[in-house]
């Protein structure tokens, strides 16, 4: 098993625990993406970026992802962020400072440091919200939520959808396809290393879901547009509470995730975990 995966529940306590925190539960909306490979780790928390390491079943020092905290500071938000399977990539969402809606952006780590973000090309990015960001362990697709408001009368509804696009022998990026399966409630996808298992949180209602909060899902692919229908993987018994941000390495028999608990007075997040194995997720 991957050695961060061994103990990343202890990796939360101590990141929970040295921003001032005494339980898994806390303030501020806290994400973090584990590496493909199992070995490292991405914490996006208060508006700082962080990448850790483990080495020898140790971790190493936090190391400030400098390019982006400093672009925070400069008025960009910054969010939902991913990285490729060898974590030499990160991919995000952002909005500019004076921008009106979030594209998405990546960023290289090259000799140890990290390149200035780099705009996916214009195929991708919309005059909506593009969101999510997620690619796959070749490199070859990229799966995403594009954002969207639609107006009823004096109702405004956003509807979140998922779309991928895959990548052409040119490099370059093909027009985005809808999701057969996307609702327009649904948020959060994450590709595995198989290129073919999706997780994602929906508000969709299904015979097993009764409520319309986040709840984790998964689909399998079965060729180049055909997909599966989804299978619940988790959900909360409480109406206020969602499940999003699902993430796991290749090997790992749980699947972590952040759950968010709203109430009339606050909100709070904490890292929930659902086992895979012997589930049907797993199979080929």
């Amino acid at each position: 098993k991957s050695r961060l995966l061994r103990f990343f529940p202890f990796v939360f306590l101590l990141f929970v625990v040295f921003w001032g925190f005494t339980s898994l539960c806390f303030a501020e909306e806290s994400e973090a993406f584990i590496c493909s490979d199992g070995s490292r780790i991405v914490i996006d928390s208060d508006k700082k970026v962080y990448y850790q390491e483990c080495e020898n079943n140790r971790l190493q020092s936090r190391q400030p992802i400098v390019v982006l905290n400093s672009l925070q500071q400069q008025g960009w938000d910054i969010k939902n962020i991913s990285a490729s399977f060898d974590c030499c990539e990160l991919y995000f969402s952002a909005k500019p400072s004076g921008a009106t809606n979030y594209d998405l952006f990546f960023i290289r780590k090259n000799n140890g440091k990290w390149s200035s973000p780099e705009r996916f090309m214009s195929v991708l990015n919309s005059e909506a919200d593009e969101l999510w960001p997620s690619m796959s362990s070749d490199g070859q697709t990229l799966f995403f939520v594009r954002q969207t408001e639609k107006k009823t009368g004096k109702r405004t509804k956003i509807e979140s959808s998922l779309f991928y696009s895959m990548r052409t022998t040119d490099g370059n990026w093909e027009k985005p396809l809808l999701l057969t399966f996307s609702t327009g409630e649904d948020i959060s996808p994450r590709i595995m290393s198989d290129n073919k298992t999706l997780f994602f949180a929906s508000k969709r209602v299904t015979e097993q879901k009764k409520k319309n909060n986040y709840a984790l899902f998964f689909a399998k692919r079965i060729s180049k547009y055909d997909w599966f229908s989804p299978t619940l993987v988790e959900q909360s018994n409480f109406s206020h509470t969602n499940s999003f941000s699902p993430s796991c390495a290749f090997d790992a028999d749980s699947l972590f995730f952040v759950k968010q608990f709203c109430d009339k007075k606050d909100t709070t997040y904490s890292v929930g975990s659902v086992a895979l194995k012997n589930q049907e997720m797993l199979a080929p």
